[in-house]
């Protein structure tokens, strides 16, 4: 039995480095565990059972879906932080720099684990929102104010869309196998062998898997590229060549304004395999560019960087009339991301 050979394990380290278990602070939680089995494994550790949801770093473990309630502590940790200062005491500028460095921070560690429900969302809003005006009358609509500066907003992150965007870090996590406990678990019992992107929603998934495979399916085909526009009356052709309606195969790739693009990074990175389709432009990254090196992770940074400016000078060529230039995608856009890269890295703030 596993839990047989952890205790032993934790016997033996306590006897070596004298670290015991406190059994008076300690509890047993288990999920789907019931009659002798359960007596079996009470007898072995000598712990008393507890009940969930619990915490555990500040963060509700249960084994089924968090009710709205489990959030609880989340909501107030952000009151005492709003608590702790009078409106009255800060500037405007001041207060919209509280919400966007103080709050938005407490909100980052859960967002990146939890899928928040609508009613939690509502209410942190509602919380921040009554902060920055000093008042429950807001002035402008929460939605501009969560657009970036240059928009005219403050550049406040959308909560729903931030959710989302940390939620698929763990997505790339579970694509890419990382060696973590959880990842490996999701790996072993769900997939069994058999990709994320292939993997089917089942009735008995967690609500964080269910909240996953949507990103995923989200993420997945949902570029809004002309041909997907066809309830629109525009001009389907591709906006560098203009000789092949838009598609996100011919835009990436096919396009030769693109392929161009791609040799010049394929060149500079020697990059001997050649970039025809996202998704074997994916399995080779999976394969090749994996691990921590510098080339690996150059490679990597490399197809995202050269994917996101292809597509940013695609709109710019449609919605402002400006020409195309290979230069505007290739290497410098990707040197100034492998520099900022390179800075966090060895300079974190």
């Amino acid at each position: 039995m596993s839990v047989d050979i952890l205790i032993k394990c934790l016997s033996t380290f306590g006897a070596m480095s004298g670290l015991n278990i406190n059994v008076g602070k300690s509890c047993l939680y288990t999920a789907g565990i019931h009659g002798q089995e359960l007596e079996d494994i009470l007898a072995l550790t000598n712990l008393p059972v507890g009940t969930m949801p619990f915490q555990y770093l500040g963060i509700p473990l249960a084994a089924e879906k968090l009710k709205v309630s489990s959030y609880d502590s989340f909501t107030n940790k952000i009151s005492t932080y709003i608590g702790a200062w009078s409106t009255s005491s800060l500037s405007y500028v001041g207060r919209a720099e509280f919400v966007r460095a103080v709050l938005q921070g407490v909100e980052c560690f859960w967002l990146s684990i939890f899928p928040i429900p609508a009613t939690v969302t509502s209410k942190i809003i509602s919380l921040c929102r009554r902060f920055l005006w000093g008042s429950k009358k807001s002035l402008v609509a929460w939605n501009q104010i969560c657009l970036p500066k240059h928009e005219g907003g403050l550049g406040f992150r959308d909560i729903k869309s931030w959710n989302a965007a940390l939620l698929s870090k763990t997505l790339c996590n579970i694509h890419s196998k990382k060696d973590c406990l959880w990842i490996k678990w999701i790996n072993e019992v769900h997939l069994r062998g058999s990709d994320i992107w292939k993997y089917k929603v089942r009735k008995g998934d967690s609500p964080l898997l269910k909240r996953l495979l949507e990103i995923r399916d989200t993420v997945r085909g949902k570029l809004q590229t002309k041909d997907r526009l066809w309830y629109l009356q525009i001009d389907r052709k591709c906006p560098f060549c203009a000789l092949t309606d838009e598609s996100t195969q011919h835009l990436f790739f096919s396009c030769r304004f693109c392929r161009e693009v791609w040799d010049h990074i394929r060149d500079w990175l020697a990059i001997r395999r050649s970039m025809s389709t996202l998704l074997s432009s994916l399995k080779w990254m999976k394969k090749e560019a994996r691990g921590k090196s510098w080339p690996s992770r150059a490679k990597r940074i490399a197809l995202a960087t050269t994917v996101y400016y292809i597509w940013m000078e695609r709109n710019k060529c449609i919605f402002e009339g400006i020409k195309p230039q290979v230069e505007s995608i290739g290497f410098k856009p990707l040197l100034a991301h492998l520099f900022s890269f390179a800075r966090s890295r060895v300079c974190p703030e």
